[in-house]
């Protein structure tokens, strides 16, 4: 079986460097309305049967643009949601508040709104699915952070692919279980 994983294109969105606890839970709710910029996407010699994608627009939008074929849309593939770990009206660096809040996520904190074992649990639930109903070549369109999750599971579960700690907006990563 052959999976094929692609982060959805970059996000036309500029925040701010800085900000409070209630700006970035704001600027999470924000970031998940937002258009993409689409990049030329190149999928070698690699043809996919199937396209599941997550339900967030910049994930539909990006499937619509790369594939041709049968979509189904799925809520399973969303990204995981990031919140503020502390509150805070001090301002703090974007990027504090990112790794704070996974940080969070990664230690199942009340914080955040899902989990590591929660991730784990959806990604798994959705990899014996179409485990099940496919034999080969599923394209699979969704985020940064659960495309990592999922990467790890399918290496768990004897596949062997391209590596990546943050997948690149509007890349192909392939996954091989002979």
């Amino acid at each position: 079986m052959k999976i094929g994983l692609v982060r959805h294109f970059k996000v036309d969105i500029k925040p701010k460097k800085y900000m409070n606890s209630e700006e970035y839970n704001e600027y999470a709710k924000l970031y998940n309305l937002s258009p993409v910029i689409p990049n030329e996407f190149l999928a070698g010699n690699h043809s996919f049967k199937i396209c599941y994608c997550s339900d967030l627009s910049r994930a539909v939008t990006t499937a619509n643009t790369i594939y041709k074929g049968k979509i189904i849309v799925t809520e399973k593939l969303r990204e995981i949601p990031v919140a503020a770990r502390f509150k805070m009206k001090k301002k703090v660096h974007l990027r504090w508040w990112d790794i704070t809040s996974r940080i969070a996520w990664a230690f199942n904190h009340p914080s955040q709104p899902e989990g590591k074992k929660d991730t784990i649990k959806r990604i798994n639930k959705f990899l014996n699915e179409i485990e099940k109903l496919h034999e080969d070549n599923v394209l699979i369109v969704c985020h940064a952070a659960l495309m990592y999750s999922m990467k790890k599971e399918l290496i768990k579960r004897g596949y062997k692919g391209d590596k990546f700690l943050r997948a690149k907006n509007g890349t192909l990563y392939v996954f091989d279980k002979k």
